[in-house]
């Protein structure tokens, strides 16, 4: 018994001390989608992934290529009326990811959400929804 209290203290140790296995991968829905400025329209997807860490730490999961996109906090705004989280990394094919995760604490104090946009030159994709919890913790831990 002692060696079965044992392992099961390393294995908890080791969980603690490895943020990125505390990861936690979630999923948002998209409300709509913009095409190289088009503006807003129906989604042709309808869901994004996200994995998160209790450091703040974010990463997108590609939803042309279903390869995950580890992204760099580039920092916090405050405006008038909202709070933003910026976030950048680049794809494989060389795209560039950048993810807003915004807040509205003064009008809005609960509602949180995020702006994603893959580019290449001049062709530019975005898809806008509502925060999960995963998201909203990690713009917490970023302000």
């Amino acid at each position: 018994m002692r060696t079965y209290t044992r392992i099961l203290f390393l294995l908890l140790l080791a969980l603690a001390c490895e943020p990125g296995l505390c990861a936690g991968v979630s999923t948002t829905s998209v409300n709509w989608e913009s095409v190289d400025g088009s503006g807003p329209r129906r989604s042709t997807v309808s869901s994004v992934n996200w994995r998160t860490t209790l450091g703040g730490t974010l990463s997108v999961k590609d939803p042309l290529t279903a390869d995950w996109v580890e992204m760099k906090h580039l920092g916090t705004k405050k405006g008038d009326t909202s709070l933003g989280a910026m976030f950048v990394g680049r794809c494989a094919d060389g795209r560039h990811v950048q993810v807003t995760l915004f807040g509205k604490p003064y009008y809005a104090p609960t509602r949180f959400e995020y702006s994603l946009t893959f580019a290449k030159g001049s062709a530019e994709r975005m898809f806008y929804g509502n925060c999960s919890d995963d998201l909203i913790s990690c713009f917490k831990a970023n302000r």
